[in-house]
Formats: C-alpha cells, sequence, structure tokens
C-alpha cells in the first residue's frame, strides 16, 4: 500500500521529504509529507519534544522503501530522529487534520475536519 500523508491525504512521492509526527501520549507516528510542513513559520517550531499531555506534536524525519507506483510504502514507514515539535495551537491551525488521528472523540475529529475544510 502506499503512503498517505496525514495532512493533505495524498500519497508522498519516493524521493521526496517524509516526515513523521507524533505525540508523546500516542504510541503510532503518522506520515507528514513536506507540503503539510511548509506554512509552519520557523518561530513556530520549538527545539525541545513536547510533554506529555501538552497536545503538541513532535516531527521527526522518517523513511520508507518504494512502492511499485513510485510513492512510498505504508508498510516500510519508520520514523528517525526527532527534528522540532509545534505546539497545539500551532498543530491545530496548520495540521488539523493531522490532529483528528490522535482523536477517540468523534466530536472532537468532526471539529477538527471541519476546521480542516475551511
Amino acid at each position: 500500500m502506499s503512503l498517505l500523508c496525514s495532512e493533505t491525504g495524498e500519497y508522498i512521492e519516493f524521493g521526496t521529504v517524509l516526515m513523521a509526527g507524533k505525540r508523546p501520549d500516542s504510541e503510532y507516528s503518522h506520515a507528514l509529507s513536506e507540503e503539510a510542513l511548509r506554512d509552519i513559520p520557523e518561530s513556530e517550531k520549538r527545539s525541545t519534544p513536547c510533554q506529555r499531555g501538552d497536545g503538541g506534536v513532535d516531527i521527526h524525519e522518517a523513511f520508507s522503501t518504494r512502492n511499485f507506483n513510485g510513492a512510498y510504502t505504508w508498510s516500510g514507514f519508520k520514523s528517525g530522529a526527532f527534528r522540532f515539535s509545534i505546539s497545539a495551537e500551532t498543530a491545530k491551525r496548520y495540521l488539523p487534520r493531522h490532529l483528528a488521528h490522535y482523536s477517540s472523540d468523534p466530536k472532537l475529529t468532526m471539529t477538527l475536519l471541519a476546521t480542516a475544510l475551511h
């Protein structure tokens, strides 16, 4: 299976920048493309990882293998070295679809997705 960006929903082309977003209170990382991270201002990027429960997202380098269609593969996806973190407010503003992956609350998920569509 091809790897989709958790924010844009688009395939991430093999050879392009591949990153992973992860919250400290989750055991899972989700793929992020360069396109998804491009608009986050440098001033919003923190050099230290998030604290458990603060709602922010840690951004890590990631890697995967190539799929037959030229995208990265989902099955080979792994996160690597920490690059930066963003606060909960920054994540809500720039990565609302990505945040929805962490929610077990259907109302919160729908609110985040509705915000992303505006």
